[in-house]
């Protein structure tokens, strides 16, 4: 059996979208239906799936992204739409921020060097915690 890659951390600030994704944790975790809460709530089946612990919160909207859209224009956001559109690239992002980052530790850590070999044992996860912050040199898309 591969052992899994070493944890990361979601609230990593190098990564693009991270600004919100780490309030967003920490709203959900505190029952908050922010923007940013909103935001990582959308995207929860695909943190989840890399290994993101998503903190429940059960007074969030079934219409996550109608929510998100009426949230903004509550903020007074003058384009609603076009600001939520950019919120989403923003968050998508990051959530291909961190699948190309745990690709590369599952990588890593099947690579016969390690002395493991690869296969679909392998996985990944990751560490709400703020400890184990790792910064990329670069994103994955080259922006940012």
């Amino acid at each position: 059996m591969t052992p899994p890659a070493p944890a990361l951390d979601p609230r990593d600030a190098g990564w693009p979208g991270a600004e919100l994704v780490g309030p967003g944790l920490d709203d959900l975790g505190a029952g908050r239906a922010t923007v940013p809460a909103l935001l990582v709530a959308i995207l929860r089946p695909r943190l989840e799936r890399l290994g993101v612990s998503i903190p429940a919160c059960p007074g969030l909207p079934r219409e996550l992204e109608l929510a998100l859209y009426a949230a903004l224009g509550a903020d007074g956001e003058p384009d609603p739409y076009g600001r939520d559109d950019a919120l989403l690239r923003r968050v998508d992002r990051y959530a291909r921020a961190l699948e190309a980052e745990v690709g590369r530790r599952l990588r890593a850590s099947a690579s016969p060097a390690a002395g493991t070999p690869a296969g679909p044992a392998a996985s990944a996860s990751v560490s709400p915690s703020t400890s184990a912050a790792t910064t990329p040199t670069a994103s994955p898309d080259g922006a940012d």
